[in-house]
């Protein structure tokens, strides 16, 4: 086979073909008749193989070996493959960020430093691994939320932030929750309760949260019918102390307004829409035991006859 042949069949220019020639990539032989090179098959395919190795990038170093073991070919290309769809994910990322982005720029158009900083900030975000998120949440809401209460709202989520962000789903909910924690204004709390807060010890934060990573891994491990038992038995077991049951039944007990009195203002700020849906996105597990939180705590205020408004 002639070399205009070869340079039609395989897309590569004479000179291109020369040259992996003079690095010994191919050899083709001689006609006796004329001295022109003549290709056999066997020199046609290791130069397609040689054009799509170099469009991935292979440098011609690596390629002589590589075109004499079938293996190495097949491993080159799946290598190629995977690099391939983490680019596809990262242009995803990027169109995530930007979206979100140009969604929050109606009013700020002409803040060029307001708008680089904010693509900066979401753009590192998604870089995060998952102690990355945790510390970044943990450090924003105790911004946000004052104190002790601050450390009590980061024990409800530090065992949440494992999962990997790996749809465009999740994605789109942590840099939501990002962008909420970035642009949310510190949260005051009403004097008593803050406080009440402020008070607590050591030990008793040592011990909550304890309880609390043993309630959370009950309340998503459980079977429904197991997690009904669960609840009976935390209703059953306050209702026989009257001073907890005298409490939770004070219609006019200062501590409760204050809670709903907090969720009221956690509800306003955008604190569940912004936050904890989006969380429940991040991490089924959390939606489930968010889910059952609520549903128990509903539960505790019929059985007390607690007058309380769902939140």
């Amino acid at each position: 086979m002639k070399i205009s042949e070869v340079m039609e069949l395989t897309g590569l220019t004479k000179k291109a073909i020369n040259y992996y020639e003079e690095l010994g990539l191919i050899a083709p032989t001689f006609s006796k008749e004329n001295n022109y090179r003549e290709y056999s098959q066997k020199e046609i395919d290791r130069l397609i193989q040689i054009s799509i190795l170099r469009q991935i990038d292979v440098p011609l170093k690596d390629i002589k070996d590589i075109v004499c073991d079938n293996s190495r070919i097949k491993s080159i290309l799946e290598d190629h493959m995977i690099k391939l769809e983490n680019q596809i994910k990262a242009m995803e990322t990027s169109k995530n960020v930007l979206r979100t982005c140009l969604s929050g720029l109606e009013n700020n158009l002409n803040d060029l430093s307001s708008i680089t900083n904010e693509l900066s900030l979401l753009n590192t975000s998604l870089k995060m691994d998952a102690k990355g998120r945790s510390d970044y949440m943990k450090k924003h809401l105790q911004r946000i939320f004052p104190g002790n209460f601050g450390k009590i709202i980061c024990s409800q989520y530090g065992g949440f932030l494992s999962e990997p962000i790996d749809t465009p789903e999740k994605e789109t909910a942590w840099i939501s929750i990002v962008k909420f924690l970035d642009d949310v204004e510190d949260f005051e709390l009403p004097g008593d309760i803050k406080n009440l807060y402020d008070n607590l010890s050591d030990d008793f934060f040592d011990k909550a949260e304890e309880n609390m990573k043993s309630m959370m891994h009950k309340m998503i491990s459980f079977s429904n019918d197991e997690f009904e038992k669960y609840m009976i038995d935390i209703i059953n077991e306050l209702n026989v102390t009257d001073d907890f049951k005298s409490e939770m039944t004070s219609a006019n007990d200062k501590y409760l307004e204050s809670e709903m009195l907090i969720k009221n203002k956690m509800k306003a700020m955008g604190y569940y829409n912004n936050f904890e849906n989006n969380l429940k996105t991040l991490n089924p597990d959390y939606a489930k035991y968010a889910e059952r939180a609520k549903y128990l705590e509903e539960c505790m205020a019929k059985a007390f006859g607690v007058d309380t408004k769902s939140v």
